[in-house]
């Protein structure tokens, strides 16, 4: 059964990837890349698109991979 990403859900970054999961400009791994954040790091998705959810993080508006992260309860 495939993953179903939610909108308007709170997620957490769950991969411990040292330089961080990337915010990219479009839902896209070949998107211009706007910041890396860590581990831990908690977002609002309102948006999905495929694997990739948009949220806002530090006042920057972006796609992250959600395979790297697990959606909050």
């Amino acid at each position: 059964e495939p993953l179903v990403y939610a909108p308007y859900s709170w997620y957490v970054i769950s991969s411990s990837y040292e330089a961080g999961i990337a915010l990219r400009a479009k839902p896209d791994s070949d998107s211009n890349l706007l910041n890396r954040f860590p581990q831990g790091t908690q977002f609002y998705v309102d948006a999905v698109s495929g694997v990739w959810g948009h949220t806002t993080i530090n006042n920057t508006e972006g796609w992250i991979n959600l395979d790297y992260t697990v959606k909050l309860d």
